[in-house]
């Protein structure tokens, strides 16, 4: 199951959900992020794992980030 999800510019909870799929899922398995050059946070998240939309911490982390879309 694949799902998308774009981030605008709320930087401090972008990093936060970052930080989190990093630490608890593995790249390019789980998911893809998408980070253009110059950028320090990801502009998306590509979710490989279903599982991971099941995880309740990390579905919250998304939903804080004031600008995100599906």
């Amino acid at each position: 199951m694949m799902k998308e999800f774009c981030f605008g510019y709320d930087l401090e909870n972008i990093e936060k959900v970052m930080n989190y799929v990093k630490e608890n899922y593995k790249e390019e398995i789980d998911f893809v992020m998408w980070i253009e050059r110059g950028e320090d946070v990801m502009n998306g998240l590509e979710v490989l794992n279903g599982d991971m939309l099941k995880d309740k911490k990390l579905m919250k982390l998304i939903e804080k980030c004031e600008d995100f879309e599906e």
